[in-house]
């Protein structure tokens, strides 16, 4: 790939679960209603908080002296909110709402997209639906598939609970050396077991940080 490379992004999941403990602690038993699920996400709503979220949006404020520093924030592309102190627990508040997705964007550098991977809830006339993981912009959906036993909601979670993609500047070049020490950091950083570099109009595996390993 030589030294220096355009088009390469970088890949990570992680096991640990992004998810405010608050929400899963109260659909623990699924023993609620369409009105007291609707209050209580609303109740959380940019005030969720997650120390697994946190870290990795600390990761990008941090890192060898703030390069990473995200200029922007949102749940939607392109990101309009300034990346301030309330961008910041914004950032990390978003990260933790279930089935949630966070964008950094630090201007002419990159655009990062976060993925909580936790379930959320649908309801429907007052009947709970089947959990299902979704974005918070989807809440309203509608599906015919309503609980009729406990085996229903005993679905077994995702083996990694979050995502975290890294899209680079289209025409810029970066070196190699950078892209791949910067995904060796923050793999260590979260003690993750998957974190690849990617081409980014093919998707494309171009290096697979623990292939070694597997």
């Amino acid at each position: 790939m030589g030294n220096y490379v355009r088009n390469v992004g970088i890949f990570i999941k992680v096991r640990e679960n992004l998810t405010d403990p608050k929400f899963v602690e109260f659909i623990q038993d699924w023993d609620f209603t369409e009105d007291e699920i609707s209050t209580f996400l609303e109740s959380i709503w940019e005030k969720s908080r997650n120390e697994n979220s946190s870290k990795i949006v600390k990761f990008f404020i941090e890192y060898k002296d703030g390069i990473l520093h995200p200029d922007k924030c949102d749940i939607v592309c392109p990101a309009k909110k300034p990346f301030d102190e309330r961008g910041y627990t914004l950032s990390v508040a978003w990260l933790s709402y279930p089935g949630a997705r966070l964008i950094l964007e630090k201007k002419y550098k990159y655009k990062a997209v976060l993925e909580c991977k936790y379930w959320g809830a649908l309801t429907s006339g007052g009947e709970i639906l089947n959990p299902k993981k979704i974005f918070p912009r989807y809440m309203g959906i509608v599906t015919s598939t309503c609980i009729t036993s406990k085996e229903q909601i005993t679905r077994p979670l995702p083996e990694y609970m979050g995502f975290i993609t890294i899209w680079f500047g289209k025409y810029r070049k970066i070196n190699i050396e950078f892209l791949v020490q910067l995904l060796e950091d923050f793999c260590m950083y979260l003690n993750t077991d998957y974190g690849v570099l990617f081409d980014q109009e093919t998707h494309e595996v171009l290096f697979d940080l623990f292939e070694k390993e597997k």
